[in-house]
């Protein structure tokens, strides 16, 4: 049966150096539950139970570091647990602690999400409609958020710089006005919105 050889300390847990080769780290809670020191040799029941509150930690932990780099979707951060091989036990748990304390949310999420991509003027509704749904967002969600949002209506004057700067690159070739209306069309703009913007570079070309 393992024995402890070594605890060492950290900010925010205790980390267990086995006679095993193993290193486990645990909370400070589960440290002080199983009364742990330096020269205890672990029963193995008492091994798996501390081996699964070592694994809870790190699943809710390489959570919290992945936030830390950006916002998540729930479904993106139960993808990104499953690929580090936690247990759907502690992957559940671990997203259900992190949405009760307001870290995941998936319509906040969705919002930010939205208004940076609006902001850039270079992806329409449908696009943005594709990217939430990959990132696991539910339609109730992507609806409210689109529609609170107004992502369902192109600014006119970001979509016309995009488009002109397109018209620009291809003005000397043939179907020029449908190359920049399928380039649009593969940005996620729709035809109503597109036209209008053509007809309007039609008319500053013309004058």
């Amino acid at each position: 049966m393992p024995g402890i050889i070594k605890l060492i300390f950290k900010d925010n847990y205790v980390q267990l150096e086995l006679d095993n080769s193993e290193k486990l780290k645990i909370s400070f809670d589960a440290y002080s539950m199983y009364k742990l020191s330096s020269g205890t040799t672990l029963t193995t029941e008492c091994y798996m139970e501390i081996y699964e509150e070592s694994q809870k930690f790190q699943c809710m932990e390489k959570a919290f570091n992945q936030l830390a780099v950006r916002g998540r979707s729930v479904d993106e951060l139960r993808q990104y647990l499953k690929k580090k091989n936690f247990s759907e036990k502690h992957i559940e748990e671990t997203l259900d602690y992190l949405k009760q304390k307001g870290y995941l949310n998936d319509f906040d999420f969705s919002m930010s999400f939205v208004k940076s991509k609006m902001k850039s003027g270079k992806s329409g509704k449908d696009i943005i409609v594709r990217d939430l749904y990959r990132k696991g967002i539910g339609r109730k969600i992507i609806d409210k958020v689109i529609r609170e949002s107004g992502a369902n209506i192109p600014d006119e004057d970001a979509l016309f710089d995009l488009a002109m700067k397109k018209y620009k690159s291809v003005k000397d070739k043939e179907n020029s006005f449908m190359k920049v209306s399928n380039f649009l069309r593969g940005r996620g703009f729709d035809f109503e919105s597109i036209n209008r913007i053509l007809r309007r570079i039609k008319t500053d070309h013309e004058e």
